[in-house]
């Protein structure tokens, strides 16, 4: 790619953490005016910045389009057109679905194969005038440990069983080369027919049992009147069955920047108009603009923390901010954030990394 200067790749990480070493990998791999561009895109991201990577890829990667002249007089930007340096995305799952992107060459870490097909759907998915020499034809490359599935730091993002069964039959593949549409029935056949004869399979299948029922159990209810607030009909009074089995275990955080004094502030010199401390259930551009720059992350995360991440008591009525906490990021005298600690972890919002723990 780099010798060449053009193409644009895609890697697909299992982790939003493996995504984010691995960018922070590629981008001190080269060096000089001609390195590739690298970006980003994981859930971990205030709205508004994936929102805008969103649209920077369509525009690197999107259905090729030359800009144009709508009746109306307005312009549009051209769309697929190729950056002038080569460029690789590193995404997580949600490069999977909405994106209609095109790319050259796709690596993807090992998944259930439905998964995999999909990420493979997002390889030369539109006709494009030139490809780069090195992709003249739609190519996917699995990168499959060599540990036990699965690696103790996917955690229990796929199970034991899918992956396993995926790995074997990909290894039954003629060269390692699947035909699609050809032998797509049968690999997805193979590895998602029902397992009852070992152990993980039989854990599956009950899992799944189990997760049908439950969800049965909390399943929204017909609204009979009209509704400004939803909070009602996606709220049960049993959480716990919610956490413990349908995985909601997450918790919609908004990242602040505090002043030396403690108050917390949107911007991250923390200078500018602070965090609105009551908010107008009709203020819709504020609501808006606050739920924006929210990141969902494992409630786990935030075990242990102190006073100064509680919402503003202001903003009791004001639906999807007053379940949620603040991350606060002190701002240093010098003007220089620091991450937010929370026993041995510390959190942070980075302009290109997204949330990052480490």
């Amino acid at each position: 790619m780099t010798s060449e200067g053009t193409g644009c790749a895609l890697v697909v990480c299992n982790t939003v953490a493996d995504a984010q070493a691995t960018a922070r990998h590629l981008r001190q791999a080269w060096t000089g005016a001609h390195r590739p561009l690298v970006q980003l895109l994981h859930a971990r991201m205030p709205a508004r910045q994936r929102d805008a990577i969103t649209r920077r890829l369509e525009h690197w990667a999107g259905k090729p389009r030359p800009a144009h002249t709508t009746p109306t007089g307005h312009d549009t930007r051209a769309r697929g057109q190729r950056p002038p340096r080569p460029a690789i995305v590193v995404a997580t799952q949600v490069v999977e679905q909405s994106l209609d992107v095109d790319f050259d060459h796709v690596i993807s870490d090992l998944a259930p194969i439905a998964l995999l097909l999909q990420r493979a759907g997002r390889c030369h998915r539109h006709d494009r005038p030139e490809r780069p020499h090195w992709a003249p034809a739609p190519a996917m490359t699995i990168l499959i440990p060599t540990c036990q599935l699965p690696p103790r730091n996917w955690g229990t993002v796929y199970s034991e069983n899918l992956l396993t069964r995926t790995r074997d039959a990909l290894a039954t593949l003629p060269a390692g080369v699947c035909n699609i549409p050809e032998d797509v029935q049968h690999l997805v056949g193979t590895v998602y027919t029902a397992d009852w004869a070992t152990d993980t399979g039989m854990n599956d299948i009950t899992t799944e049992q189990a997760m049908r029922t439950i969800a049965d159990q909390a399943t929204i209810p017909t609204p009979t009147r009209p509704f400004r607030d939803l909070h009602h009909l996606t709220t049960i009074d049993d959480e716990d069955l919610l956490v413990t089995r349908l995985g909601a275990d997450s918790i919609r955080i908004l990242p602040v920047w505090t002043s030396p004094d403690g108050t917390p502030h949107l911007d991250r010199s923390a200078t500018h108009a602070p965090l609105p401390t009551t908010i107008n259930p009709n203020d819709t551009t504020t609501i808006r603009n606050l739920m924006a720059r929210t990141i969902q992350i494992d409630h786990r995360w935030l075990t242990g923390r102190g006073p100064e991440t509680d919402t503003p008591t202001g903003w009791a009525g004001i639906g999807g901010l007053r379940d949620g906490l603040l991350l606060p990021q002190p701002v240093t005298p010098d003007g220089t954030p620091r991450p937010y600690r929370i026993g041995r972890k510390c959190l942070h919002l980075s302009r290109v990394d997204g949330l990052v723990r480490e």
